[in-house]
């Protein structure tokens, strides 16, 4: 009896051990870290996971493609990052923790095409100004967009309505931006953004991995008609790995158009006056062109769910940063 606790204590101790080495090799940078001693807007940063994918690698093993966006408290992009910056960490099937230095980090200057679902708001709370302020941010947005980018347009209030199926047809989705929309009643907005993820998904999943998808929600006000729920959209967005970017001007329901970014890895825009639309827009652009690409191997092939943690240190004229998100995928 005593041979067998002895065997255990030293099982237990040999995982203690390997555990704790793995942290100390973790934190441990032979490479310092990049930091910007000039760079003094940085106050805070922000971390999000809008996607991951996965592929076969040459050994046969999983890798996992963990899309990551990092920026400041003014939601602009912290570039230049190095491997250093970050440290990763992801849980299989709902184990114990692994922290892996067997990863890549890379940010390229041209990002895969993007698949971006735009709902507009024409609820009865939208003045005609504010109707053609947010029509004028849509077409800008169309302008900063690659040639190979396909989005679709989705019109609400109290009904939702696809205007286009996905096209890179730059005429055809100005066209469709163009078109007039009667319904001046309620708003359905989270119904909009549920009608979004599905066509999305729909799309994008004849290409694999190569296209990029996600749904830009715009609304000016509190939901109050939609036959689909806040988890509805949450639960089908991380399913399908599909980020949501919540636009909102004027009167809105933060809370929740917060809560719907963060758990499905996208971001939160906000503005009092419509005018400013426009650089919402440029915002969320500037966001899909920052992403850091994590090529992660997985130590366990059997697993089947993964919760993945990316966290990242950055230091600025203000000080050290860090900032953490945690993701759930699903490998099969």
């Amino acid at each position: 009896m005593k041979i067998k606790n002895l065997q255990r204590a030293m099982i237990l101790l040999a995982l203690v051990s390997c555990h704790i080495s793995c942290m100390k090799e973790a934190e441990f940078n032979v490479i310092p870290r990049y930091s910007n001693a000039s760079d003094d807007v940085t106050k805070n940063i922000f971390v999000s996971i809008p996607r991951i994918t996965h592929r076969i690698n040459a050994s046969g093993n999983y890798e996992l493609e963990i899309y990551t966006s990092v920026s400041n408290q003014q939601n602009e992009v912290i570039r230049n990052l190095i491997k250093q910056n970050f440290k990763i960490k992801y849980t299989c099937d709902n184990g114990s923790d692994v922290c892996s230095n067997k990863f890549l980090v890379i940010q390229t200057q041209q990002r895969i095409p993007l698949a971006v679902a735009i709902t507009m708001d024409y609820s009865g709370s939208m003045s005609d100004e504010d109707v053609l302020n947010m029509e004028d941010g849509v077409r800008q947005f169309i302008q900063l967009l690659e040639p190979a980018d396909y989005v679709q347009i989705i019109k609400f209030s109290r009904t939702v309505e696809v205007i286009n199926e996905f096209s890179n047809d730059r005429n055809l989705i100005l066209n469709a931006i163009n078109r007039q929309f009667d319904d001046r009643t309620a708003t359905a907005f989270w119904e909009s953004i549920y009608i979004g993820l599905q066509s999305v998904d729909a799309f994008t999943r004849q290409y694999a991995s190569l296209i990029f998808p996600c749904v830009i929600g715009f609304t000016d006000g509190y939901e109050n008609v939609s036959n689909a729920s806040i988890y509805d959209i949450i639960s089908t967005a991380v399913t399908n790995q599909t980020p949501v970017y919540a636009i909102g001007i004027g009167t809105i329901d933060e809370t929740s158009m917060r809560l719907i970014s963060n758990r499905t890895g996208g971001g939160f825009y906000y503005t009092e006056s419509s005018a400013d639309i426009d650089y919402l827009f440029n915002n969320v652009t500037t966001n899909l062109e920052g992403l850091y690409t994590i090529v992660l191997e997985l130590k366990n092939e059997s697993c089947t769910a993964i919760e993945v943690l990316v966290s990242v240190e950055y230091e600025s004229a203000s000080g050290l940063h860090k900032a953490n998100s945690i993701k759930s995928y699903m490998l099969n």
